[in-house]
This record gives C-alpha cells, structure tokens and sequence, in this order.
C-alpha cells in the first residue's frame, strides 16, 4: 500500500469501542465529519479500499481540490460516516483512517 504511516491509537480501544459520539453526527454537513487528505483519498481510491464518491468532490467533480470531507449517510434521523461500522462501533478503513 505505498508508503502509508501507521498512527498510534491515543485512546485505549476499550473506551473507544464505548463511545457513542465519534463518526455519528446531527447534521449531514457538519464540519465535525471524516476529512481526508488528498493523498489519503488517492491511496484508499486506487487500492479499492473506498469508492470515490463518498467524498464531497470526486475524480471528474468540477468542485474537486484535493481535501475533502466524507459523505455521510443518514440512519434513523443521524448521520454516520460511511466507513463506520453500526453494528460493532469499528471503523472499516482504521489502519488507513484519516489523520485528522
């Protein structure tokens, strides 16, 4: 996966894993989601880790500078990020999760 930094987890997972605030959200376009950087897009992209339109410009978008935030997906009236797992509060990309 090309030259990827692996980020040290500052939360223990226990408490992370009982959390019920991160990557759920009140709004659809809260400046509180997901956002990666342009490198980040390009290797989770090119390695079909995730599809280029969950992020708020994509490949061809004439919007499209780089950073960008993820698309969120409404659920019940909240809105989780798209790369959040319900149903055991994981995230599905966490070795190549953003740095923000």
């Amino acid at each position: 996966m090309g030259n990827s930094i692996q980020l040290k987890q500052l939360v223990p997972q226990k408490f992370c894993l009982e959390c019920s605030v991160c990557c759920r959200f009140s709004q659809p376009d809260t400046i509180w989601a997901p956002f990666f950087a342009a490198s980040e897009i390009s290797s989770l992209v090119e390695n079909d880790i995730l599809p280029p339109l969950v992020f708020t410009g994509h490949p061809g978008d004439s919007q499209n500078t780089g950073a960008q935030r993820i698309n969120l997906v409404e659920i019940n009236g909240y809105y989780i990020c798209p790369c959040f797992n319900i149903s055991d509060q994981k995230c599905k990309i966490y070795p190549q999760r953003p740095f923000e």
